[in-house]
């Protein structure tokens, strides 16, 4: 049985007053005792009685006192230490969680293990996705670069030929070199280390600049190039990185365009957001591809994007580097009819 710390110091104190009641009295009656034999004022058998009558009353007296000195010690002991001590036995835990609160607990570590290895069987996914595209973006144009050389080797060939065949391995190279620094690019942006500067940046006067080279671009595909609504907005941003987000999503627009199409340009305010929109009336994208068409080396018809030199990595760079800026891009399309990117860029005081 566990005794409080109240029960303990009451017993203390109790004993302590027994003891001394004990030794006063013993005392008392000692020194008594002593001062009527030495003065022989009782004779021998008075003296008896008297010291029988006194260890009677003692006898009553002891149980008596022990009482009263133990209720004073636990009076004592209410008073001094009601405030100080809480007394909490040892046996009283905290009671055992039920049943269906360890299951529950059970089950939640179970989804979350669950949660984890699906995490890392993702990630393994396409890391082998991953590789496999990047050996085949670039497997493409070697195997190009290498039949053009061993034609050119062949046999001799006219002078012009052989500037036709430069000119194609001419491009190949750029496009081996494009595909060499998107996949630089994906593999930096997987693990923060691409430099972003952070430079004002007045947007009308960006895209007013870029006009001339998106109608170039635009032109020499047969299409036509428009400058839609231009206001005034500036952002905190990268130049060269927002260029390349314009020059993406324009090369996109005259890629899946159709014959004699228009490809437009313009800039308008939503809340606190620039928006760079970029329309074409092109063949469209199907809706059950909307949601992936940002993906890394997603295509929506691959035969189409490899024959135009499409490695799949443009919309989900453009995505990277508009998020980067704080910022968001959308599709709505519909197809045979066209499509429209979104770009919202968060603005600042122009």
């Amino acid at each position: 049985m566990i005794i409080g710390l109240k029960q303990k110091f009451a017993l203390i104190y109790g004993t302590t007053i027994f003891l001394v009641v004990i030794f006063i009295t013993s005392l008392v009656i000692t020194v008594f005792n002593f001062h009527f034999s030495s003065l022989k004022l009782l004779n021998p058998e008075l003296m008896a009685r008297f010291r029988d009558t006194f260890i009677g009353i003692g006898l009553i007296f002891i149980p008596v006192s022990a009482f009263f000195s133990y209720l004073v010690g636990w009076i004592i002991a209410q008073q001094l230490h009601t405030s100080k001590y809480q007394i909490t036995p040892r046996a009283m835990e905290a009671p055992p969680l039920p049943t269906v609160m360890l299951e529950d607990e059970f089950r939640l570590k179970m989804v979350t293990i669950q949660n984890s290895v699906e995490k890392m069987r993702e990630a393994y996914d396409q890391i082998q996705h991953f590789s496999v595209n990047a050996s085949h973006e670039l497997r493409t144009p070697l195997t190009i670069i290498r039949g053009e050389i061993e034609l050119a080797l062949r046999s001799t060939k006219q002078p012009d030929r052989y500037q036709e065949i430069l000119g194609s391995l001419l491009e190949e190279v750029l496009r081996l070199s494009r595909t060499l620094d998107d996949l630089l690019f994906v593999a930096k942006s997987q693990i923060d280390q691409v430099s972003m500067e952070r430079e004002k940046i007045d947007l009308r006067q960006f895209i007013e600049e870029m006009a001339d080279e998106a109608e170039m671009f635009t032109s020499q595909a047969g299409l036509r190039f428009e400058l839609g609504t231009l206001v005034d907005a500036a952002i905190i941003g990268d130049v060269l990185r927002l260029r390349r987000v314009i020059l993406n999503l324009i090369e996109n627009a005259v890629k899946y365009n159709t014959e004699n199409g228009t490809v437009r340009v313009s800039l308008v305010k939503e809340r606190e957001f620039a928006v760079i929109s970029v329309t074409d009336t092109g063949i469209g994208i199907p809706q059950e591809h909307l949601g992936r068409i940002f993906d890394r080396f997603y295509r929506v018809d691959r035969d189409h994007a490899e024959s135009r030199g499409g490695t799949g990595l443009g919309l989900y760079l453009v995505q990277w580097i508009v998020k980067t800026h704080g910022g968001d891009i959308s599709v709505s399309s519909q197809p045979g009819k066209g499509s429209e990117f979104r770009v919202y860029l968060p603005l600042i005081e122009y």
